[in-house]
Parts: C-alpha cells; sequence; structure tokens
C-alpha cells in the first residue's frame, strides 16, 4: 500500500512540475512560446506568415507585413533614325519586375521602342556655273536633320556645295573700223558661259560689240 501512495505522489509531482514548466497549466494562463519561425515569406505585395510554438503545444501564427516595392526609375530614352529607343520604368530590386508607374500598379511591358528610320527627301545635282555655286545630289532626313549620298542612309553626303567655275576668258583686241569696214571693240568672252565681258574679271558685260564703218568722207576735185 506504501509504494502505491509513493507512485500516486510521484505521478502527482510529475504533473506539478510540467505544468510548473510550461506556464501555462491551470493556475497560469500566460504561455511560454519559443522563437518565432517564418512560414510564408512576405513578397512585396503579399504578407508572410510565421508562428511560434508553447512547450504545451499551443501554435500562435501572426502575419509578416508585405514588404512593398524597391523602385529604381530608369529614364526614357528617345528612338533615331538608326537606334532603338526604352520607355521610361520603373524595377524593383525585390521581385526584378517592371512597372510603367512608381507605385507598381500596372507592369511595364516591352520597353524598347522601336527605331524610326530615315525620312528621307531627294536633291536633284545643280550644276555650278562660272558666276554661281551648284550642288552634288543628295539625300536628307527630316528627323535626325542629317545629309546622305544614297537613299538608304548608309553614308553621309559630305560637302554639298559645288564651287563656282569662274569664267574661261579669251582677250579680244580692238579693230577700228574703216570707211568700208566694221569695227570691233575689245572685250573679253567666256569660253564656258559664252558671254561676252568689257572687263576682263567679268564684272561687266560688253554690250553691242561692233563699231559701225565710217563711211567714205568726200572732197570733190574739179576738172582742171
Amino acid at each position: 500500500m506504501k509504494k502505491r501512495w509513493l507512485l500516486i505522489l510521484a505521478v502527482i509531482s510529475l504533473f506539478c512540475l510540467m505544468f510548473a514548466l510550461c506556464g501555462c497549466g491551470e493556475e497560469h494562463t500566460a504561455h511560454e512560446f519559443g522563437e518565432w519561425t517564418v512560414l510564408t515569406a512576405p513578397t512585396c505585395t503579399e504578407d508572410g506568415k510565421k508562428e511560434r510554438v508553447c512547450a504545451c503545444g499551443e501554435r500562435e501564427e501572426q502575419p509578416i507585413p508585405a514588404l512593398g516595392h524597391a523602385m529604381t526609375k530608369h529614364d526614357g530614352v528617345p528612338a533615331s533614325c538608326t537606334e532603338e529607343g526604352t520607355k521610361e520604368y520603373w524595377s524593383c530590386d525585390r521581385c526584378h519586375k517592371n512597372f510603367a508607374d512608381e507605385q507598381g500598379t500596372s507592369e511595364a511591358g516591352e520597353l524598347t521602342i522601336q527605331k524610326l528610320g530615315h525620312n528621307m527627301t531627294e536633291h536633284k545635282r545643280v550644276e555650278p556655273t562660272c558666276t554661281e555655286a551648284g550642288q552634288i545630289a543628295y539625300f536628307s532626313c527630316d528627323r535626325c536633320h542629317k545629309n546622305f549620298a544614297d537613299e538608304q542612309g548608309n553614308s553621309e553626303a559630305g560637302e554639298l556645295v559645288i564651287q563656282k567655275l569662274g569664267h574661261n576668258m579669251t582677250e579680244h583686241k580692238r579693230v577700228e573700223p574703216t570707211c568700208t569696214e566694221e569695227g570691233q571693240i575689245a572685250y573679253f568672252s567666256c569660253d564656258r558661259c559664252q558671254k561676252n565681258f568689257a572687263d576682263e574679271q567679268g564684272t561687266s558685260e560688253a554690250g553691242e560689240l561692233t563699231i559701225q564703218k565710217l563711211g567714205h568722207n568726200m572732197t570733190e576735185h574739179k576738172r582742171v
């Protein structure tokens, strides 16, 4: 009988010790929880979940607030005739997604802006003259404002102006008129433009070249 009572006392003592250790028996309502364990990690937009466990087996769960986006802004780069551009966008350093707005309400989609290509206008060749400069044949782009030697824009045009040629003069001496033959003023003629000039520099056109014949100036002599 004595052994039975000793056994009963031992069991009661053990239960009392267990309730004392966990602190959550009928006389102790506070649990003694362990460290938090993450069950579901939070994301930029979704809450996570964590729990902790008491020695008595009681579990407590709490949400972990969503982290929010960690945004970096990327300025837009306009497309050019020959180079692709990029839209303005924000990228998140956490979820590595791209967004059209800083709040992350809309994903950015395609970021690349296709290159525009040249919008060409053709310019015909203009031949130079003795006094006026000419122009090579070329194509100009209305977008990038560059000039090209070809319509595809593979080669820039370089110098557009063809220098004026200048006169190629031949001198003509004065010829005096006679009674029966016309004369001629002194002048210069250009072999290129086929014009006649009063001076070798070609600053003044010559006008009328012919000097009218003088005709006879007669004196009558009587028969003697």
